[in-house]
C-alpha cells in the first residue's frame, strides 16, 4: 500500500493462472490426488491467516486461485476481519450465500470456524463438481443449509475414498451451535488438522465447527474404541494417499528452481551446448521428474544428441569414401549430414573438399579423353 502524486494504491501479485470457479466450471479433467493438494495447500493459506486472528469470511472457489506452477492462493480478503478488533455486529451476513455457515445464517459471529465451513463446501464442489446445498431462492437455501443432509460423494464419485465421505458427513453435521472454544491455539490445530484430514479422511476438516461424537466422547472421559481391521486398512489407504499428496505438494515446491533449470537448458540448447542442455535438464528432472516441460526438453536434447551422433556417422562415411575414391558417394552422405544440420562446419568443410575432388576427377577425365583423342589421330594419320 502507498501514495503517488496523492493517490492511494494497492499493489498486489499478479496470478498467472485460473481460479477454483473457473476450473469448476469447465469441469477439468483433474485426479482426485491433485484436487486434495489444492485443497491442502488452500488449509494452509487459512492456517496462516487464522494464526493471526484473521477470518477470510468469504472462503469460495472463485477467491482460490491456482497458479500455473500448481500453487494455490487465497484472495480477496476484502470482507476479512480480526477477531479481537472487529465492530461487525451479530446479525449481519457478510459473505456468499452458498458457503456460509448456519451460524452465520443463525446470525451468530463469524470465526475461523466458518472459514473451515466454507471449505468444507468449497472441497465438496471440487471434488464432485457441484455444490452440496441447493436452492432457488436465497431463503431455500439458507433452509438446504441449516437442514438439509448433501448427496454421498460416493454416489457421485465412484471413486471416491472412504475417508473423503467422513469429510463431507461432518460438513453437515451437528448445525445446531459452535461447540468448541476459538483461540489462536484452536485456529493453528485447525488449520493444520485440516491439511491432513483434507487427504486423510481424518477429523479437522469440513465441519469443524462442532465436536465430533469421537470428541465428545473423549471429552466425557470414555475410552475410545479399538480400531478394527477395516479401520486399519482404511487408514493404511489413508497414509498412502497423504503421501501421494504430500509428493505433489513438494514438487510444486520445486517447481520454480525446475523451471529455472529447464529455462537455462533451453538457452544452452539454442546456443547449441547440448552437453550443458544435458545438465541442466538432468537438474530440473532431479528435482521433478513428472515436470512436463523438463520432459519435453529433455526429448529435445535427446533427439539433438541422436542427430548429432548420426551425423558424425555421415560424415566419417564419407570421408572414407572420398579416401577412396568415391566422391559421388561421399557427396550424398554430406548432403545428408547437411540437411540435417546445415550449419555443421565439419560437413560444410567436407562438402568443399568433395567439390573440389570432384573437379580435380573431371579435370583428370577430361585430360585422358584429350590424351585418348591425340592418339586416335596420331593412329589415322600413321605418324
Amino acid at each position: 500500500m502507498g501514495d503517488e502524486g496523492h493517490v492511494p494504491y494497492i499493489a498486489m501479485e499478479l496470478i498467472d493462472g485460473e481460479n477454483l470457479e473457473q476450473l469448476i466450471a469447465r469441469r477439468a479433467p483433474i485426479s482426485i490426488s491433485m484436487k486434495l493438494v489444492y485443497a491442502a495447500q488452500t488449509c494452509r493459506a487459512l492456517d496462516y491467516a487464522h494464526k493471526r486472528g484473521i477470518v477470510h469470511r468469504d472462503i469460495k472457489p472463485g477467491n482460490v486461485m491456482v497458479g500455473k506452477d500448481g500453487s494455490v492462493r487465497v484472495v480477496d480478503f476484502g470482507i476479512a476481519r480480526v477477531l479481537d478488533a472487529s465492530k461487525t455486529q451479530t446479525g449481519m451476513l457478510i459473505g456468499t450465500f452458498a458457503y456460509m455457515s448456519p451460524e452465520q445464517y443463525h446470525g451468530e459471529h463469524a470465526d475461523e470456524r466458518s472459514d473451515i465451513w466454507s471449505f468444507g463446501v468449497l472441497l465438496y464442489e471440487l471434488l464432485a463438481y457441484q455444490r452440496p446445498f441447493t436452492g432457488a431462492t436465497p431463503a431455500s437455501l439458507m433452509h438446504s443449509i441449516c437442514q438439509a443432509e448433501p448427496a454421498s460423494l460416493s454416489t457421485i464419485l465412484p471413486d471416491c475414498p472412504p475417508e473423503l465421505e467422513v469429510i463431507m458427513s461432518r460438513v453437515s453435521a451437528e448445525v445446531a451451535g459452535h461447540a468448541l472454544p476459538v483461540d489462536g491455539r484452536r485456529a493453528s490445530r485447525v488449520g493444520a488438522g485440516v491439511s491432513k484430514a483434507a487427504v486423510a479422511g481424518g477429523g479437522g476438516v469440513g465441519r469443524t465447527s462442532h465436536a465430533t461424537r469421537g470428541q465428545e466422547r473423549i471429552q466425557r472421559g470414555a475410552r475410545p474404541p479399538e480400531a478394527s481391521s477395516s479401520d486399519r486398512i482404511e487408514h493404511q489407504r489413508a497414509r498412502t494417499l497423504l503421501e501421494k499428496v504430500n509428493l505433489a505438494l513438494k514438487r510444486i515446491s520445486v517447481r520454480p528452481k525446475a523451471l529455472e533449470a529447464v529455462e537455462k537448458g533451453r538457452a544452452f540448447l539454442d546456443q547449441g551446448k547440448v552437453q550443458d542442455a544435458k545438465l541442466a535438464v538432468q537438474n530440473a528432472l532431479h528435482l521433478d521428474s513428472t515436470f512436463a516441460p523438463a520432459q519435453e526438453l529433455e526429448r529435445a536434447v535427446l533427439e539433438q544428441i541422436e542427430r548429432a551422433r548420426r551425423v558424425a556417422e555421415w560424415i566419417e562415411a564419407a570421408k572414407r569414401n572420398l579416401a577412396e575414391g568415391l566422391p559421388d558417394e561421399a557427396e550424398a552422405l554430406v548432403s545428408q549430414a547437411l540437411a540435417s544440420e546445415p550449419a555443421n562446419q565439419h560437413a560444410i568443410d567436407l562438402q568443399q573438399q568433395v567439390r573440389r575432388e570432384k573437379a580435380e576427377r573431371e579435370r583428370r577425365w577430361e585430360l585422358q579423353e584429350g590424351l585418348q583423342l591425340a592418339r586416335s589421330l596420331w593412329t589415322q594419320t600413321g605418324l
